[in-house]
Formats: structure tokens, C-alpha cells, sequence
């Protein structure tokens, strides 16, 4: 049995997984801002730019499991 099998996860998650998905993330959620601003479609800041930050914390929770994957508060706040 190794030690990556008594992480949260059974694996060690991967780090450049969650860099890409923080990064693409993070540009669709800049963009739909800049885009709400914009338009002043006001209620779009509401929907797809505050579910674009949610999902750039739980990628960050990812992040930090991929460095240190025995933690349990990474792997809640993701």
C-alpha cells in the first residue's frame, strides 16, 4: 500500500490539471465580468461571474492538494 493511497483522494491529484483548469477558469470568468460591465447585463455578474470565482476556489483547493494531498481542508474547501 503506498502513501498516495491514504490521501483524501486514493491518488495524488494532478498538478497541472488544476493550473489549466484555474487558468481557463479564471480568463472565462474575467472575460463574462468584463462582458457584464460592458452590456450592463448587471444580473450576469450574479450568475456566470460569481459561479466562475466558486469554481476558481475549488480548483485552488485542487491546487493545494496536489501539493500537499493529506490535508483535509484543501480537499473541503474544493
Amino acid at each position: 500500500m503506498s502513501a498516495d493511497e491514504h490521501s483524501m483522494y486514493n491518488y495524488v491529484p494532478s498538478t497541472a490539471a488544476a493550473i489549466t483548469f484555474l487558468t481557463l477558469y479564471g480568463i472565462s470568468t474575467v472575460t463574462h465580468l468584463a462582458q457584464a460591465v460592458y452590456y450592463r447585463t448587471y444580473w450576469l455578474i450574479a450568475t456566470a461571474a460569481f459561479c466562475g470565482i466558486i469554481e476558481i476556489l475549488g480548483w485552488s483547493g485542487r491546487l493545494w492538494s496536489s501539493y500537499s494531498p493529506f490535508l483535509k481542508i484543501p480537499f473541503q474547501i474544493q
